[in-house]
């Protein structure tokens, strides 16, 4: 009994070290995503909303990559036309 509590001690303690490590990344980064491309970053951004609690958090991570990686806001196309007619 005596030769198996320091073992038992010493996985439990390496047990809870290896779950107490934070690596600054939450449960929705993932794996690659520093790597998208500006494009692959906005469509992610747009995708995320199908995440629904997790969404906000997603897009936040989503967005500070985009700032991170300086990618321009995609095109959007806005015609305006504007006509003034005056009667004397």
């Amino acid at each position: 009994m005596t030769r198996r509590f320091p073992i038992i001690a010493l996985v439990c303690s390496a047990t809870l070290c290896a779950c107490a490590t934070d690596d600054g990344k939450s449960l929705l980064v993932a794996e690659g995503d520093d790597t998208l491309s500006c494009s692959a970053l906005h469509q992610a951004h747009a995708d995320a909303g199908s995440l629904g609690d997790n969404a906000p958090a997603r897009r936040r991570w989503l967005a500070q990559l985009i700032s991170e990686k300086d990618c321009r806001p995609l095109r959007t196309i806005s015609i305006s036309i504007g006509a003034s007619y005056s009667f004397d």
